[in-house]
């Protein structure tokens, strides 16, 4: 090899050779600028919420959303219109006052001398009053005073003025269709069943609100105790971090080591910001279900749990015990209950209209002649001139008439749909109490392995802090058992509030969650409220209308 070749490669080993020095002088000059800038990263606090607050506890928000939740107000609102049905269909057992006054007069040319005047004229006055009553059983009676004054120009005439008078009671009963008072107070059981069944509802709806608000208030809590959390994981990496600056400066640590402590602090600084947003969006889930908003500091209050959430294991029922308890107090099934007797009773109205009709009448009539009003009706009194009538009247429907068959054959299949969607629910409620009693299982489980995980992390993470400390760790490592212990402390926090969650929804399912709050039976309504349950004409209820019992569900055959 020629020494020209020699010297150039030699050149160009050295050009790379310095190339390479420069790019990691420059490196190491940038790791160590930027290690320097200890003032640059976080450590003081966030800023705190300086509102208002308002602390409660478990018990004073469920207490606070039964008096201003809005949703509730609407649906007592609800059984408040539905309750107005029932005395629109006592109303139409009150009785009708009706009355009729009229005055005519005519004047015609007669074509006959036995009329008694070339031209006719005859004055008429009419008077009528009297009182009609629908009765339970489906009949009807009806009370007629009627008079009647004419005066004429005729010389034939015996009685000028002539006043004509009578009383008369009619009565009808129908002995076949529409006929006693299962069918005439079907209309009232109707309601009553309607109103029953929206009683129901509002019932499970007030449950569905608690158990809301328990939900709420849990995720809030467990929101607040995230970011705390969240708080001591920026700590550790903060204390990390000024240890390694501090090594950096005494010249026993190199500078690049700094960057992965400095790294996790803005991290975990940016997990600690985003914590205390959900913290706020919790707040204001729980807020729309505690308050009314007429007052625009409802909007302002930081909202404080004042209750912590209990790892104590409770005793679970068996699922037969429990499933049964849900068939007995659940609401919604009451409510399906309800609905169902609606059907049945729309059967036997349907059945009862396609039948033939078959009705028995009468009517009395006390009949009196004079020349004055007052005389004809003294004479009417004296029930001397009568008369009166009795008969049958029979009518019978096309056999194929298809509307009424068509009402008939919409009411069974209705009924069977009924029957069918109550069944379901029941099936839907058992499958939901199989469920929280297992999750309720699982929970207290994971509480325990949860709990020993904590332990065994927070262990883990000082061992390795003191083999650091030593120089036999790295930052890497704890760094990661930092977040580890970080990720174990937040899920245990989170098993508990699910725990706690878990054990409210089964109450809910078992439709009990009210009466462990002593809620049951609670009215959301104002005290002025006219339910229309009676009239001054009292109805009585029928068994129809009678509270059904809690027992079977009715299943479809």
């Amino acid at each position: 090899m020629s020494d020209r070749r020699w010297c150039t490669r030699v050149g160009r080993l050295l050009l790379v050779f310095w190339v390479a020095g420069a790019g990691a002088i420059g490196s190491a000059q940038e790791v160590t600028e930027t290690a320097q800038k200890a003032d640059e990263v976080p450590s003081e606090p966030l800023p705190e919420d300086d509102r208002p607050k308002l602390e409660l506890t478990l018990e004073e928000a469920v207490q606070v959303a039964m008096e201003q939740n809005l949703g509730l107000k609407v649906q007592s609102l609800g059984r408040r219109i539905e309750r107005t049905r029932i005395a629109e269909a006592q109303g139409e057992f009150e009785p009708v006052l009706f009355s009729t006054i009229s005055d005519g007069r005519s004047r015609v040319p007669t074509n006959s001398q036995l009329q008694g005047a070339q031209r006719l004229e005859l004055n008429t006055t009419h008077i009528d009053f009297g009182a009609r009553q629908v009765l339970p059983t489906g009949g009807s009676v009806t009370l007629t005073v009627n008079g009647d004054r004419q005066r004429t120009n005729s010389q034939f005439a015996t009685l000028n003025p002539n006043v004509s008078s009578f009383f008369q009671i009619e009565a009808r009963q129908p002995l076949l269709r529409g006929a006693w008072t299962r069918y005439g107070l079907s209309s009232i059981d109707q309601a009553r069943l309607g109103a029953r069944a929206v009683d129901a509802d509002f019932e499970r709806q007030k449950s569905e609100i608690v158990f809301s608000c328990i939900e709420a208030y849990w995720r809030l809590v467990f929101s607040i105790e995230d970011v705390e959390v969240k708080a001591l994981s920026l700590r550790l990496a903060q204390d990390l971090y000024e240890i390694n600056q501090a090594k950096v400066d005494e010249g026993v640590l190199a500078p690049v080591e700094v960057l992965d402590a400095e790294s996790q602090v803005f991290s975990r600084r940016e997990q600690l910001i985003s914590a205390q947003n959900a913290v706020k969006d919790a707040e204001d889930i729980l807020r729309r279900i505690l308050f009314n908003f007429e007052l625009p500091e409802h909007w302002d209050f930081h909202l404080v749990p004042g209750s912590s959430p209990s790892e104590d294991a409770v005793e679970l029922p068996a699922w037969q015990m429990a499933a049964k308890v849900s068939r007995a107090q659940r609401a919604d099934l009451q409510a399906l209950r309800e609905r169902l007797e609606q059907r049945r009773l729309t059967v036997f109205q349907a059945t009862n209209e396609l039948g033939p009709q078959l009705d028995l009448f009468g009517s009395g009539r006390s009949n009196g002649v004079d020349r004055t009003f007052r005389e004809s009706f003294s004479e009417t009194s004296e029930i001397n001139t009568t008369a009166w009538q009795v008969g049958l009247s029979f009518e019978l429907p096309f056999p194929f008439n298809r509307t009424r068959s068509a009402r008939l054959r919409r009411a069974r299949l209705e009924l069977r749909q009924a029957e069918i969607d109550l069944y379901d629910r029941e099936s839907s409620v058992v499958a939901e109490v199989r469920a929280s009693l297992r999750e309720i299982a699982t929970l207290r489980q994971q509480i325990v392995a949860s709990r020993k995980a904590t332990e065994l992390a927070q262990a883990r993470l000082e061992a390795e802090q003191k083999k650091y400390d030593v120089g036999f760790s790295t930052n890497f490592q704890v760094l990661e058992l930092q977040e580890r212990l970080a990720n174990e402390l937040t899920r245990n926090r989170q098993i508990v509030v699910n725990y706690q969650i878990a054990l409210r929804r089964l109450e809910n399912a078992q439709g009990t969650l009210l009466t462990s709050f002593g809620l049951d039976g609670a009215e959301i309504r104002p005290a002025s409220e006219d339910d229309g349950e009676e009239s001054w004409w009292h109805v009585p209820s029928t068994e129809v209308g009678a509270p059904l019992p809690n027992g079977p569900a009715v299943r479809p055959q």
